[in-house]
């Protein structure tokens, strides 16, 4: 697979539509690879590392929404976007908050805002791969010290260390949806006392902790969307664990500009 290059993938089963977008994006810093159909998508996807994916939603045989649920199975970190120039509000409304869908774009696009938002969808990649190498670092180094100590407290404060040394705010949640974790940033980045073992549902009430919850919930990637919280606009990912760690999934925040 190839694991460096920026690479976006276009579905369409419109040729014209797949023609003006490679035109339009001859000459950005990113690679453009095309689809015709939701089945060659899925078979590129399985042999190139695909950062972020934009389909149209009216396809035959297989709407975008329903391709974006097996992306999300079979390439969970790949940033998964609709262009289509209408959809059933509501489905879309579900798909974004249940994690299959990132963004929408509307038809007919302007080049530089299309531009800006797949730059924006390589960015939030990154954020996830970066998120990635610290959970797992996290985890690695818990697995080490658990095989030696042999109590929940020590272990807890152990992680707390760790996680402390994020730079991006952040909270772990336990099976029974408490912040058993919080780190300095997230103290610091809501400017609010938090203390362990807070339900979720308290910290971040109605419908963003509604979103926080489920995000934990699905089983094997990550979900984001974004929110306002005590007049803040932040960007939200959640990344569930393995089934085997000891906690059920880490959340992460981002102030969005």
């Amino acid at each position: 697979m190839e694991k460096h290059k920026r690479i976006v993938l276009f579905v369409d089963d419109e040729k014209e539509i797949l023609n003006s977008i490679t035109r339009q994006l001859r000459n950005s810093e990113f690679t453009v690879v095309c689809a015709g159909s939701s089945s060659e998508a899925l078979q590129i996807l399985s042999k190139k590392n695909i950062q972020v994916l934009i389909t149209d939603e009216k396809m035959p045989t297989m709407t975008g929404i329903e391709l974006l649920q097996k992306v999300k199975t079979q390439s969970p970190d790949t940033i998964r976007m609709i262009l289509s120039g209408y959809t059933d509000s509501k489905t879309l409304i579900q798909s974004i908050n249940r994690g299959e869908v990132y963004r929408f774009i509307a038809k007919p696009w302007k080049k530089n805002e299309l531009t800006e938002i797949i730059k924006e969808g390589f960015t939030q990649y990154n954020t996830l791969q970066c998120n990635k190498v610290y959970m797992k670092r996290l985890i690695d180094e818990n697995i080490a010290l658990i095989k030696k100590l042999d109590l929940r407290d020590t272990a807890l404060e152990i992680n707390a260390d760790i996680l402390d040394m994020l730079p991006q705010p952040a909270i772990v949640v336990s099976d029974d949806n408490r912040a058993v974790l919080i780190n300095k940033e997230f103290l610091s980045f809501f400017r609010k006392q938090t203390e362990t073992g807070t339900p979720v549902n308290e910290i971040f009430p109605g419908q963003t902790g509604i979103n926080i919850i489920t995000g934990t919930e699905l089983p094997g990637g990550q979900t984001s969307f974004e929110t306002e919280h005590n007049g803040q606009n932040i960007r939200v990912f959640t990344r569930t664990l393995r089934s085997r760690d000891k906690f059920k999934a880490v959340v992460f925040f981002e102030e969005l500009c």
